[in-house]
């Protein structure tokens, strides 16, 4: 870069140098962000797609397009917060250009919970990559998984979610786990059986015995057979 920079010192040449920077300030952004930002026209726009919009990632989840005689086209969309579940009403007009927002769903082991409540992640498509840590402020990102983390198997469970300024977007993982009841409350038609992470499920009343070892359908929680 220096090198190229010598030829263009002379004032006639002051252009050109400012045109070298501004070349190269563009190289560099566009690695930073080619994989995950995009110019978007608002009239483009469709449910699922992510936007950044003043700061924050959303998700279109209805988008209405609206026509305005001589004034041009509108969309009226509803978006979700990616990270907080927040829902926002948003108009645009049709040929704004919005941000897009391509992020890559990658997919990770879990590693541990730390004494103060982090919870560590590793990638398994890249194994330079730094452990990727969820605080414990963050943990509920993850929703109902974040009570099951230690009871999967280790060697065996992916998990897989995205990527957004360090938080975590769109976190899933094993569709099943196998729990051992730990406790087991009668109801009139049903049984609540509990689990060591200290989570419930409702079972058929046949499910008595604590100890007996069942398989449960997450996210849902929900009691699925004996094993």
């Amino acid at each position: 870069m220096i090198n190229s920079l010598k030829k263009y010192t002379t004032f006639g040449n002051i252009r050109n140098v400012s045109s070298l920077f501004t070349a190269a300030n563009t190289t560099i952004c566009s690695n930073v962000y080619s994989k995950r930002f995009y110019d978007l026209e608002a009239g483009d726009l469709k449910k699922g797609m992510l936007i950044e919009h003043k700061g924050k990632l959303l998700e279109a989840q209805k988008v209405e397009h609206q026509k305005v005689a001589m004034r041009g086209g509108f969309i009226l969309a509803d978006f979700k917060n990616t990270i907080d579940g927040t829902k926002t009403n948003i108009k645009f007009r049709s040929a704004e250009t919005l941000e897009g927002v391509d992020l890559e769903r990658r997919f990770y082991s879990f590693v541990e919970t730390k004494k103060d409540g982090s919870i560590v992640f590793k990638d398994l498509d890249d194994e330079d990559a730094d452990e990727f840590i969820v605080s414990s402020k963050e943990s509920k990102s993850l929703g109902v998984y974040s009570h099951y983390l230690e009871l999967f198997n280790q060697e065996e469970s992916k998990f897989n979610f995205m990527d957004w300024n360090g938080k975590v977007v769109d976190f899933r993982g094993p569709t099943e786990i196998q729990l051992v009841v730990q406790s087991v409350t009668d109801l009139q038609n049903a049984n609540v059986l509990g689990f060591a992470n200290g989570r419930t499920c409702r079972s058929p009343s046949h499910i008595k015995e604590i100890g007996t070892k069942v398989l449960v359908r997450l996210p849902e929680e929900i009691y699925i057979t004996k094993v």
